[in-house]
């Protein structure tokens, strides 16, 4: 399982009497553990971006939770896994099956013809890595969880 810190900025109670929490993770970087921490560029950059590197995520709050306290969020690695295969591999997969089959059919013409079949099939791959990640988002077996609460940092 991948484990992040997370830290509650919200609990509230839906109608039907189930308690959510809006926790906000913060990435860690690998950045600040050598010797080189105050001329590496890449510290110096991941400083200046670290703003951006933070999550907000609405969970079932299982733990009782309250806002301010920091807890462990963990997502399966084989939902990892499979959500990276849908957004990185299979579009590119696509454009090289669509690419291979425009080769085989239009040959004779013009690398245009190819080109522009593997482009749509590189948008194909991405349209439906959408709508299968619209279908995801409800499934709870593919959110993440709450594992632990630590009262505070």
């Amino acid at each position: 399982m991948l484990k992040e810190t997370a830290q509650i900025i919200e609990t509230f109670v839906e109608t039907d009497g189930s308690q959510w929490a809006f926790v906000e993770i913060h990435r860690r970087g690998m950045c600040g553990t050598c010797q080189a921490e105050g001329s590496c560029s890449t510290n110096l950059l991941a400083d200046f971006f670290a703003h951006r590197a933070q999550h907000r995520l609405k969970l079932p709050n299982t733990l009782n939770a309250k806002q301010g306290d920091y807890i462990t969020v963990g997502l399966l690695e084989t939902t990892f896994l499979k959500s990276a295969f849908l957004i990185y591999l299979f579009p590119i997969l696509l454009l090289f099956i669509f690419g291979f089959i425009a080769q085989m059919l239009f040959a004779p013409l013009n690398d245009l013809w190819i080109g522009i079949a593997s482009l749509s099939g590189f948008a194909i791959g991405f349209l439906i890595a959408y709508l299968m990640s619209q279908k995801t988002n409800r499934n709870p077996n593919y959110q993440p969880i709450m594992l632990e609460s630590s009262l505070n940092r």
